[in-house]
């Protein structure tokens, strides 16, 4: 310090403006001023930030007049120039910290978990998802080395192709998509950011939907080959039937056809199965209240479960009201307890339930494809094994079992699934190793209130005909062979046609026919087109329609079009009769 004199940095009031000149004009009112406190001598030096903007002054004084040396300006002037750098860095360190800040809270608010490495994985940094996802995926926390994440090493994360910079990562049921970006400075890398997504949902959705794809892919293989395999079950069971009502036999031969009908209808609900899977069977859907429904089936099903395993039912006392073919749900039901006794061979609890379920607009459906509305909710649980990891994606397909050989189809669940999504409905499943597992099966409420439609039985006795006309057109030339006989052992005159066409022709020819018995898919022209053509021509024939499967869109075209009755194959001979009478008695 000099004597006789102070250093200070000068209060606002003492120059107004630094960015000034400091010439005599700017320093007449500092002069001014110390004058008047009694400074005899004053030397003012400029405070500068580092790219010479002024920022504030210094002034060393003195009691005394005194001229001031060469040394002493130059000591005035690099303390202010000191005084500068440090003021300018402090306001560059708030300003910095402020920024830190901000970028803090945006990183904090990012759903997605960020996280700082340095070169040797050191975690610096990691925002609340950030910390939340490497306490589960690595048991780790700021301040710990990352080695893994998941299933994968860190080095899978930060040595990834450019052209597929995302790493999938897994952890038990969770996914996760993680991606690494080096920090340079220059050419030097500083460290990591780690950007990780949970994925988890996005990844049941995607499997949901690629499940759907090839289960709709096999189904329609599936309805393809049940198609054929209905027809030669018809055949096999017609044969068989027709001997044992023409003709006296013997007690062995009675006993083997019955087999031969016995085993064929066997083979038929296996047939059905697939076509239930496939979505192709025909069903006749009528306002139903689950409640009382599913008490009701509950009650039956209640003697198939052993006495080991307790049933419970848990339906709210509210209307259930969907539209729906009751025996289809009833058989979904039915193969859902079935394969929840299975899962319990020590015995367990089986639980039924039935709720409401609201999905909104923009809410999250608790099963992929469910729209928005009023659903309901049928659930099956069992306290049983628990269905692996590795197994739960195929369940829904046919002939898929990890039962023990003779003891399972692996057609359960593929028919559960193929008629839940025949009523517009989903399924979803939720297991656990060793604790069991829950089948949700999603139905849509009910939205129209019409009267419940009938349903084909199975008759006692055989009706007879009267001498009548049937024009019978099917492209199997087995079956075509069968039912004309069929029909004629019946007391009917049959002409056949092998397709469409060639029935056009005969109806044509012979004007004089009472009933037209077709089949409905047929090449060239089909059932349907046949009936449509006879309307055109100004055909009032009743008919009947044979199929082996159909949509119940096409169902209810088939009869817009005056298809008075539908036989679906397999049929036998019993029904057959008992239809085409029927059909030709009505007005």
């Amino acid at each position: 310090m000099l004597p006789n004199a102070e250093v200070q940095i000068t209060n606002p009031i003492v120059i107004e403006d630094w960015s000034k000149e400091l010439d005599n004009e700017t320093l007449a009112p500092i002069s001014k001023i110390l004058t008047h406190h009694g400074v005899g001598a004053s030397l003012v030096a400029p405070i500068q930030a580092e790219d010479g903007i002024l920022i504030g002054g210094l002034i060393l004084s003195a009691i005394q007049p005194r001229s001031w040396s060469k040394e002493e300006v130059d000591l005035v002037i690099a303390i202010g120039q000191q005084l500068g750098t440090a003021t300018e860095r402090l306001r560059l360190l708030k300003q910095i910290r402020e920024q830190m800040r901000q970028v803090q809270q945006i990183i904090d608010t990012v759903p997605e978990g960020v996280v700082l490495l340095d070169n040797e994985g050191l975690i610096l940094l990691a925002n609340p998802a950030g910390e939340n996802d490497l306490n589960l995926l690595a048991d780790t926390n700021i301040g710990d080395t990352l080695t893994q994440l998941g299933n994968r090493p860190l080095t899978d994360l930060l040595q990834r192709d450019p052209n597929n910079p995302w790493c999938r990562i897994s952890y038990k049921s969770r996914f996760f998509e993680a991606i690494a970006k080096v920090l340079e400075k220059g050419k030097e890398s500083e460290g990591w950011v780690l950007v990780l997504r949970d994925v988890t949902k996005e990844h049941e959705t995607q499997t949901r939907i690629q499940q759907q794809e090839r289960l709709a892919a096999v189904g329609q293989m599936a309805g393809g080959i049940a198609h054929d395999f209905n027809n030669m079950l018809t055949t096999i069971m017609l044969y068989a039937q027709r001997p044992l009502r023409k003709y006296e036999l013997n007690e062995d031969l009675i006993k083997s056809l019955n087999t031969i009908i016995k085993v064929s209808k066997q083979a038929a609900n296996l047939v059905q199965q697939i076509l239930d899977f496939s979505r192709r069977s025909p069903i006749e859907t009528s306002p139903v209240n689950l409640g009382p429904f599913i008490k009701e089936t509950a009650r039956v099903l209640q003697r198939t479960i052993p006495e080991n395993i307790s049933l419970n039912l848990e339906i709210d006392p509210e209307a259930y009201i969907i539209d729906c073919d009751p025996t289809r749900i009833q058989q979904v039901l039915m193969n859902l307890v079935v394969n929840a006794r299975d899962a319990m061979p020590q015995g367990g609890t089986l639980r039924i339930n039935l709720s409401s379920v609201q999905v909104a607009e923009d809410g999250n459906p608790p099963a992929v494809g469910m729209d928005p509305g009023e659903w309901f909710c049928l659930s099956v649980s069992d306290t049983g094994t628990g269905i692996p990891a590795e197994v739960l994606p195929n369940i829904f397909e046919p002939f898929f079992t990890t039962k023990e050989t003779g003891k399972g189809t692996g057609l359960g669940l593929a028919q559960v699934y193929g008629i839940v999504t025949q009523h517009k409905g989903q399924i979803s499943v939720e297991t656990e190793i060793g604790k069991g597992s829950t089948f949700h099966v999603y139905l849509p409420m009910c939205e129209v209130e019409r009267e419940p439609l009938t349903q084909d039985g199975i008759f006692a006795t055989i009706s007879q005909g009267k001498g009548e006309t049937i024009l019978l057109v099917e492209d199997n030339e087995k079956m075509r062979e069968v039912g004309q006989q069929i029909l004629e052992d019946l007391g009917y005159q049959v002409l056949a046609a092998s397709n469409g066409r060639e029935a056009l022709e005969i109806y044509k020819a012979n004007g004089d026919i009472d009933l037209l018995f077709t089949d409905v898919v047929m090449p060239e022209i089909g059932g349907a087109a046949l009936l449509r053509e006879l309307r055109q021509i100004g055909s009032e024939v009743k008919a009947v329609a044979v199929t082996g499967h159909i949509l119940a869109e096409d169902l209810d075209q088939l009869r817009e079009d005056g298809v008075a009755s539908v036989i679906h194959k397999p049929y036998d001979m019993d029904i057959l009769a008992e239809v085409i009478r029927e059909t030709l008695d009505n007005e």
